[in-house]
């Protein structure tokens, strides 16, 4: 368990989900007024199911759940909340008012829960202090008083780590903290649509998508972290860790992206996992050409490209040769170049990728153009 001042706990870690759930909903139904709990769950597959069981146990109480998700970073909780309450509590009133008087009765206020979830858009690895766990620090006081219901706060484990890290006040005030355990079975459909999609379709994601797609990317690797560290496990702890450095590098975040690329090459070769070593060395090399180090992008593309030519790697020794055009064009190195980009587009015809094969032409039609005017 990464979240601070949680040591492991013998009794909660073997919880089945069905406890854990039965735990939350009594809490929630002994709480009167402010209320705070914490809620690790890494995949939104697995939150959506134990949200709606949440609910299903707390209907026959007479107990609502306010069901709040962020889609996008913000950096204060505390006005989301009281909008939210005031709007819900006066529909709400006035629904409870006419029922009473058509039964006769006056009838007591329902009780409500919040349950918030999405924070973790709020908390980026680029940002040393997040504004929000600022905000959830000093004002904490006005929780208790502004929002005088229980609150639960859903977050993936290293969102969760980060708040008790850096809002350590607000965290001290948690009632409970209810951890979930990751499904192999919902983790690994979770990532299944991402493993074959075409890099261009990453790439051409929203801001607000992309930062979507790394907060989910780091909620199943804490997952598959706890899954266990079998081969299978480490093999995918590597794959995901390129795929949070893929979006790092969309995102222009290239040290934290420089960072998981080379986390992800160290288990790689642990592991013998040479086609992976391939990918990685070539994803590092590319952030060393955007960063100006270019002897130390062509290192890191020969090495990508020896790997892949001794696999047989059709593809990877395409991508890599695309590269080194790139850098000799970068080098003012035209000749190289148009031998590089030759050199890919051959292998791209026989593999029959018509929108890479456009691609590697135009780079070649260029660099032809710069190699003419230089001679």
């Amino acid at each position: 368990m990464s979240v601070q001042n949680s040591p492991p706990n013998l009794e909660t870690a073997t919880e089945s989900e069905g406890l854990i759930i039965r735990r939350l909903t009594r809490a929630l139904d002994y709480a009167e007024g402010f209320w705070l709990g914490f809620v690790k769950c890494n995949t939104r597959a697995q939150k959506r199911k134990a949200i709606a069981a949440c609910q299903e146990l707390l209907r026959p109480l007479g107990i609502r759940v306010i069901e709040i998700e962020l889609t996008a970073p913000t950096d204060d909780l505390l006005p989301i909340l009281r909008e939210r309450l005031t709007r819900e509590t006066s529909g709400s009133e006035g629904r409870e008012a006419s029922s009473n008087v058509a039964n006769g009765s006056t009838g007591n206020q329902q009780k409500i829960a919040f349950f918030v979830s999405g924070l973790e858009h709020s908390i980026s690895s680029a940002d040393a202090y997040p504004p929000i766990l600022s905000s959830l620090n000093l004002k904490r006081e006005l929780f208790r008083q502004q929002v005088p219901h229980p609150l639960a706060l859903w977050l993936p484990d290293y969102a969760l780590t980060a708040l008790a890290r850096k809002a350590p006040d607000f965290w001290a005030w948690r009632s409970g903290l209810y951890e979930f355990a990751p499904e192999r079975e919902l983790t690994e459909e979770s990532l299944a649509p991402l493993r074959h999609e075409p890099s261009h379709v990453r790439s051409s994601l929203s801001q607000k998508a992309k930062c979507e797609r790394l907060a989910m990317l780091k909620g199943l690797l804490a997952d598959y972290r706890e899954l266990g560290n079998s081969s299978h496990e480490r093999h995918m702890h590597a794959n995901i860790l390129q795929d949070i450095g893929l979006v790092h590098q969309d995102l222009g975040e290239w040290l934290e992206a420089r960072e998981v690329h080379e986390e992800s090459l160290k288990i790689r070769r642990e592991l013998g996992n040479r086609l992976g070593m391939a990918s990685s060395l070539r994803e590092l090399g590319i952030l060393a050409q955007v960063t100006d180090e270019h002897a130390e992008a062509r290192r890191l593309y020969e090495e990508s490209l020896e790997i892949s030519r001794e696999l047989g790697n059709k593809a990877g020794v395409a991508a890599t040769l695309a590269q080194l055009a790139l850098l000799d064009e970068i080098e003012g190195k035209f000749r190289e170049g148009v031998e590089h980009s030759k050199q890919a587009e051959h292998i791209m015809l026989q593999l029959g990728d018509e929108e890479l094969i456009s691609r590697i032409r135009l780079q070649r039609k260029q660099l032809e153009e710069k190699a003419a005017e230089e001679s």
